[in-house]
């Protein structure tokens, strides 16, 4: 089988090879140390090749090699704010020495957002779906691992989503107040090039979705809109 230790150094081939199979046109052999092949082509080759690649990792090996060549780096909702920072000013450093300019364009802060006309609305519309959600996640070790690695207690019952609100994770209410946390929360990062919202979750109705969805561009987004983390950088000591 395949040794756990090694799965960077496996990644990081695998990467190479993948990279090549989009790029070169003529048949290759690969004698790489993890894998082989004979006269491989790669078809249909994707447009742009090569394809923009982004990655979500917490290792420095891929956090430099990701900066070095302009991936995207990915963050998760439930990430605290420190951790982040942290990662993202390895990031950016890796990349201003490799020559890179504006590197933190390239990373990408997450978190939950349900925008509703006060705080208590949008937590009583998703109370009972995020409870659900956190019973089907409980069974996966989802409680345990948020304990364990960032000191979180969620209850798994109807209170989950008062103890998520509570730590961050998920920003909810008017549209204002949700403006001013992802303020917050890009401050706290050190700026970032893109806000991702993460979806894909049967909150509330089908209809409150897509009101929440449709105020967040019409009046939150119009307020961060001036963010760039360049100007952050400036302006930082």
């Amino acid at each position: 089988g395949l040794s756990f230790e090694n799965r960077h150094e496996r990644l990081a081939e695998s990467l190479d090879f993948i990279l090549k199979c989009w790029t070169e046109d003529a048949p290759f052999d690969w004698n790489g140390k993890h894998w082989r092949a004979k006269g491989v082509v790669a078809l249909p080759k994707p447009a742009p090749a090569p394809l923009p690649m982004a990655t979500a990792t917490d290792s420095e090996a891929m956090l430099a090699r990701a900066a070095r060549n302009g991936w995207t780096l990915l963050t998760a909702f439930l990430e605290p704010v420190p951790h982040i920072r942290e990662k993202a000013e390895k990031y950016a450093a890796a990349a201003r020495a490799a020559g890179r300019a504006s590197p933190r364009r390239a990373i990408v802060g997450s978190r939950i957002v349900y925008v509703a006309d006060t705080r208590r609305q949008a937590i009583e519309e998703m109370r009972a779906a995020v409870a659900y959600e956190v019973s089907v996640q409980a069974q996966r070790g989802f409680l345990r691992m948020l304990k364990q690695r960032y000191g979180l207690d969620v209850p798994n019952d109807a209170n989950a989503i008062d103890a998520l609100a509570e730590s961050g994770f998920y920003l909810l209410g008017p549209p204002d107040d949700v403006a001013a946390e992802i303020k917050r929360f890009y401050d706290g990062c050190g700026g970032f090039g893109t806000f991702l919202i993460t979806t894909g979750k049967d909150w509330a109705t089908r209809a409150h979705r897509d009101r929440s969805m449709r105020r967040f561009m019409e009046e939150v987004a119009p307020q961060l809109r001036h963010l760039d983390p360049v100007d952050a950088a400036a302006a930082a000591p």
